[in-house]
């Protein structure tokens, strides 16, 4: 019988086929069932002006984000830079700014956490 919960979730499951799983999309607090409906980076930019890097994503109230960095000749994670931590959710879009680094290009990604977990 089929509830439609999500409480136990195949790790490989993406139930909506937007290429991320339904875990992850879980954990980000959007939609496993909508492929319309994934996390991600909305805006991301350096000035020279202001001398710093913008990011921006939409938040869920209940996770905590992190902002993580890589150098373009990285070849994995394993080395990243942990530039902000602990960034609670608001339910709306989230803005964080950092020191521009100088580098032509850079990897940025949020890492989200769910702090209603157990």
């Amino acid at each position: 019988v089929d509830i439609g919960a999500f409480e136990f979730v195949h790790p490989a499951a993406d139930t909506d086929r937007d290429t991320q799983c339904d875990q992850d999309e879980l954990v980000a607090g959007v939609s496993p069932l909508d492929p319309s409906e994934w996390f991600r980076i909305e805006e991301a930019g350096s000035t020279h002006a202001t001398a710093e890097t913008r990011i921006a994503w939409h938040s869920v109230t209940g996770r905590t984000y992190a902002v993580h960095t890589l150098p373009p000749d990285a070849l994995s994670w394993d080395g990243h830079v942990v530039l902000a931590t602990n960034i609670a959710g608001t339910g709306g879009l989230l803005d964080w700014a950092g020191p521009w680094t100088g580098d032509a290009r850079r990897f940025y990604r949020i890492a989200v956490r769910d702090d209603r977990a157990p």
